[in-house]
């Protein structure tokens, strides 16, 4: 059960950008690259059944993000991602 998401923007000097995250939702992760260069720029994991998702219904997420990269654009994407995921619900 997977899930495809593009994100697309301009960087800071003006040039187009485009991310693309690929997410396999039976073992919770998903990986974000850069469609140019196809370069792995972040990957998201999901912890599964923590206790604080047991007792106030929150899930908790990993996110490792690659060096030079922008972590608040990461974790927006990231959420992004978890909203599509789980709309309809």
């Amino acid at each position: 059960l997977g899930s495809k998401a593009t994100a697309t923007f301009t960087s800071s000097n003006g040039t187009p950008e485009i991310l693309t995250m690929k997410g396999n939702w039976v073992d919770y992760s998903a990986e974000i690259h850069d469609q140019a260069s196809n370069a792995l720029v972040a990957r998201i994991d999901r912890k599964v059944l923590s206790g604080r998702d047991l007792l106030f219904g929150q899930q908790t997420y990993a996110l490792t993000v690659a060096p030079n990269m922008d972590m608040a654009l990461m974790a927006a994407l990231c959420i992004c991602m978890d909203e599509k995921n789980n709309e309809g619900k």
